[in-house]
């Protein structure tokens, strides 16, 4: 099945070299907001005016989201460790500093092995099992 939905606000960067994306948490980031599993993170206007390295909304929902996940994993007797797989799947018009402050973020809550979400490069069609790590 498709494990990315395809956000028609958001316009994929193109990737040459792209690996299948695995199912985790994905982040959407769109030219107006920031979007974590149905949530609102945040809107890119106040995203941009701060300065802090992190957005701590953001931190927050994803420690949240590690927490029931080894919960469930607990409680189900599974032995299968976190991961700490994200995607991102962001506009490529959103500005770098946005990126990197997204990317902080992740990696702050536990979420080191991030991919982006790319179109396979020449495809001219969406393709949302890519991803770039």
């Amino acid at each position: 099945g498709e494990i990315l939905t395809m956000s028609k606000d958001i316009v994929l960067p193109e990737a040459a070299n792209t690996e299948e994306i695995v199912l985790a948490p994905t982040v959407l980031v769109s030219q107006e907001s920031v979007i974590v599993s149905g949530t609102m993170i945040g809107r890119m206007d106040d995203l941009t005016r701060e300065e802090y390295l992190s957005i701590p909304v953001l931190e927050e929902k994803l420690r949240e989201m590690k927490k029931q996940f080894e919960d469930l994993h607990n409680a189900a007797n599974d032995t299968g460790a976190f991961k700490g797989d994200v995607n991102i799947q962001a506009d490529k018009r959103v500005q770098f500093k946005i990126i990197k402050k997204i990317m902080f973020s992740c990696a702050s809550a536990g979420y080191g092995n991030i991919s982006f979400a790319t179109l396979a490069a020449g495809a001219g069609t969406p393709s949302p099992e890519t991803a770039m790590r």
